[in-house]
């Protein structure tokens, strides 16, 4: 006499999921391993909601219904970012910046709060660093490179903090103007023990044009000619020499800081005018004529 084993399954026990449910349902998978279904958004809030409370700072807030604590972000932002553009360059624009992503990642804390403060202590606490440092990893620090590269870059300069346009266009760049240029690292001579060397480090260059492509430059121990044109004769400038500013490069006489000992004066001379012959690949931008409240000067 046979038997049959009737399997009954019950609505209130669903089938266990098998192992490879992670490849066939990764969302889920992820959502379970980071206990999102503990994060509970308020109703009316809609995705396009939930995505702009993350990348606006304050916004959470005010979704929340913390209206004041909002408008007190809204607020303080748009000054820390007034005070970052006018005080590009110095101490103060960076403590505007700093405030910017503290703000923002108390904005997205509140986004995830629900989820945080289910968490321990000294979990809260790691989570906080790792939050506030990916926010300004992966947003502030690309979005400030790419303003200094398209919109306004600060350059120290001898003669103080000059604010750069990046935008500005190499063809329209004219004698007696100013530029600033990148200045590649180099080492010229050869060292040794007892042998001369110069090590040029990189960085920014910042001067005016004093020739242009296809202009002679000649040298004299008293002046400088500019196709006959005199000139005061800059420091370090060679007493003797003639040359023709090539195609695509321009006569900027660098400024450098200096320091070393030894008798290296024939290769210095030298090394002075390679890097005074500026690529126009190397060109970074000319200054602003104003920035803000303040007119910029050029000697």
């Amino acid at each position: 006499m046979s038997r049959r084993l009737t399997v009954l399954r019950s609505v209130y026990y669903p089938p266990r999921a098998r192992w490879y449910s992670p490849v066939l349902r990764p969302a889920q998978w992820l959502r379970r391993v980071l206990h999102l279904e503990q994060i509970h958004l308020p109703p009316p809030r809609t995705l396009l909601q939930g995505l702009l409370g993350l990348l606006v700072p304050g916004l959470s807030f005010y979704l929340a219904g913390q209206r004041v604590v909002a408008k007190c972000i809204f607020a303080g932002c748009a000054v820390a970012a007034l005070v970052f553009l006018i005080f590009l360059g110095r101490p103060a624009a960076d403590w505007a910046l700093l405030a910017l992503i503290s703000a923002h990642a108390a904005s997205v804390t509140q986004q995830i709060l629900p989820w945080i403060t289910s968490r321990r202590v000294w979990a809260q606490l790691v989570l906080s660093v790792i939050l506030f440092a990916g926010i300004n990893q992966f947003v502030y620090v690309p979005a400030r490179n790419w303003f200094l590269r398209h919109v306004a870059m600060p350059l120290q300069t001898p003669r103080g903090m000059v604010i750069v346009n990046p935008g500005s266009r190499p063809a329209r760049v004219r004698q007696a103007d100013w530029v600033a240029y990148r200045i590649e690292a180099s080492v010229a001579g050869l060292i040794r023990a007892n042998h001369g060397g110069i090590v040029l480090r990189a960085g920014y260059g910042y001067g005016p044009v004093l020739a242009l492509p296809g202009d002679r430059v000649e040298f004299g121990p008293e002046v400088c000619l500019i196709n006959g044109a005199p000139i005061p004769r800059l420091t370090d400038m060679p007493a003797s020499g003639t040359f023709t500013v090539p195609e695509n490069h321009w006569f900027v006489w660098p400024e450098l800081r200096i320091s070393g000992h030894g008798n290296f004066t024939v290769s210095f001379e030298a090394e002075m005018q390679r890097l005074a012959l500026v690529d126009e690949n190397d060109f970074v931008g000319r200054p602003f004529k104003r920035w803000f409240f303040t007119k910029q000067v050029t000697p």
